[in-house]
């Protein structure tokens, strides 16, 4: 039965054999795809608000005293009110 540590482990191993096999520059490109792919989907294609969001929301989960509600939910911007992806350029330079 597969558990979630299994599932785990068994990811990493796999990630591990990956490495080995096409190596660091072939992970820099998946990694580099996904980030695109998730600007794209989830942020208009806006880099910066995606960069910004991620800094923001970290600062947020370590937020020693949650309580006092310095960092909130509306301060962050989770992504773009009215955004058409048809209009979505693929090409963004970065």
């Amino acid at each position: 039965m597969i558990t979630r540590k299994t599932a785990k482990q068994l990811g990493a191993k796999g990630g591990k054999k990956t490495f080995e096999k096409h190596g660091k520059r072939h992970m820099q490109d998946i990694g580099r795809r996904g980030f695109k792919a998730t600007v794209a989907k989830h942020y208009g294609g806006d880099v910066k608000l995606a960069l910004n969001t991620l800094i923001a929301k970290g600062l947020m989960a370590q937020d020693p005293v949650p309580s006092n509600g310095a960092w909130t939910k509306e301060r962050v911007p989770d992504r773009l009110v009215n955004f058409d992806p048809s209009k979505y350029d693929e090409d963004i330079p970065y």
